[in-house]
């Protein structure tokens, strides 16, 4: 071989390199691209603790503990609690304003199991959402009431957990 025919075939054999590794470097973008957009953005919670066993809650007429709600869920609130005098202890979507008197709703209790579970159903609201899979929270309660001073114990954890549809 003539030397410049060597020095071609270099020439030839490093552009060929080069354009491997360009190539590589676009396939790997483009797998980093498509593995980062099937990724649904922040983890969802699976369960949020309201008291934890051992928890005194003392309150005079209602007292709210929040959780939120994203997405299409179905929500399970289980714990059990004893309260010194008669109490209700209910979920409630959308509470609204301290009930006069004692609601009807809600049975008297001085503890008990609270076994709720519900499916909550969100829509996208109109132009959309930042918030994933397009629906932000909602804010929802578990009620405790007393028409007193009162206090609940919870005798285990109060959890809502969430089932995601």
């Amino acid at each position: 071989m003539m030397p410049a025919e060597i020095v071609f075939q270099m020439r030839r054999v490093r552009q060929l390199v080069v354009v491997s590794i360009v190539l590589l470097a676009v396939l790997f973008s483009l797998a980093a691209a498509s593995f980062l957009s099937t990724r649904t953005g922040p983890e969802r919670p699976t369960a949020t603790y309201l008291a934890y066993g051992g928890d005194i809650i003392a309150f005079e007429g209602t007292r709210l503990l929040p959780f939120d709600v994203m997405g299409n869920v179905t929500v399970t609130i289980r714990g059990e609690w004893t309260a010194t005098l008669p109490t209700a202890v209910a979920a409630d979507w959308n509470y609204i304003g301290t009930p006069l008197g004692w609601p009807t709703y809600l049975p008297k209790s001085l503890g008990g199991v609270i076994e709720f579970t519900a499916t909550f159903l969100t829509i996208v609201p109109s132009g959309g959402s930042n918030y994933p899979n397009g629906v932000g929270p909602v804010s929802c309660y578990l009620v405790l009431y007393s028409s007193v001073p009162d206090s609940v114990t919870a005798v285990t954890d109060i959890v809502v957990t969430y089932a995601y549809i």
